[in-house]
C-alpha cells in the first residue's frame, strides 16, 4: 500500500492500476492523493491528475473508476459536490467474498470525513481531507479495520 501521492502546482499524473485476481482472491488497495504540501504553503491552482482503475476477478470486471481533476485544480476542488475545498482524499477498494463485515467498521473509522459502500463483494470507501495529516488519521484505523484489525507497516506511523 502506497503513501500518499503529492501532487505540485503544475504538475501532471497520469496513473493506471491495472489488477486480476483469481476467483476467491482478496484484494486491498488505497490511493491518496494530497494537493501540495500544506505545510510549506504550497497549493495547487492548475495541473492535471488522471487515475483510472480496473479490477478484475475470475476474468470478469468487477471494478472500474476513473479520476479526472485538470486545469484550475483549486476551482474544481473548492467545489461542493466534489471536494469542497479539501486538499486531500483517497479512494480505498476491498475486494473479498466477505467485503460486507466490514461495512461498519469502515464507516465507524472514517467518521465525518468519508464514506463507504458495500456491493458484489467489494467495499468502496472514499474520504476528503483538509490536510494529509488529517487524511492519514482517518486512513490508518480504517485499513486496520479492513485489514481485520491487523497493524500497518511501520513507514505509516511515521
Amino acid at each position: 500500500m502506497p503513501q500518499e501521492t503529492i501532487l505540485f502546482d503544475g504538475g501532471a499524473l497520469t496513473r493506471t492500476i491495472d489488477v486480476t485476481l483469481a476467483a476467491g482472491a482478496r484484494f486491498l488497495a488505497v490511493e491518496a492523493v494530497i494537493l501540495g504540501r500544506q505545510a510549506m504553503g504550497e497549493s495547487v491552482r492548475a495541473g492535471r491528475l488522471r487515475d483510472r482503475w480496473r479490477v478484475r476477478r475470475a476474468g470478469g470486471l468487477v471494478f472500474a473508476d476513473d479520476l479526472r481533476l485538470e486545469g484550475a485544480v483549486a476551482a474544481t476542488a473548492a467545489r461542493a459536490p466534489l471536494l469542497a475545498g479539501a486538499r486531500a482524499f483517497a479512494t480505498l477498494l476491498l475486494v473479498a467474498e466477505d467485503a460486507g463485515r466490514f461495512l461498519e467498521p469502515a464507516r465507524a473509522a472514517l467518521g465525518e470525513l468519508g464514506g463507504a459502500s458495500v456491493f458484489d463483494g467489494k467495499l468502496v470507501a472514499r474520504v476528503a481531507a483538509p490536510d494529509g495529516l488529517t487524511l492519514r488519521r482517518a486512513l490508518i484505523p480504517t485499513l486496520e479495520a479492513l485489514r481485520g484489525g491487523a497493524p500497518l507497516p511501520r513507514v505509516w506511523r511515521s
